[in-house]
């Protein structure tokens, strides 16, 4: 019997450590995500997302455009 308290007291300190250590990483993540995304305007494009033929301005006007047209024809 004492073995198996000891047992679930050691069980539960893990169980501290694990939920502990899972809080820590998911903040972790979350402070990047929402760094990334704070700052995903302004960093410079992937080398194979530059098209040279078009301005981001075009780009958005057109995305814009599109969004819109899509808008008009639902139902």
């Amino acid at each position: 019997m004492i073995e198996l308290l000891a047992r679930e007291a050691e069980l539960d300190q893990r169980w501290v450590t694990i939920r502990e250590e899972h809080q820590r990483i998911f903040n972790e993540r979350r402070k990047i995500k929402r760094e990334t995304s704070r700052r995903g305007l302004y960093l410079p494009p992937l080398h194979d997302d530059v098209d040279p033929d078009e301005s981001p301005r075009e780009k958005l006007e057109a995305a814009l455009a599109e969004s819109k047209k899509r808008h008009q024809q639902r139902p």
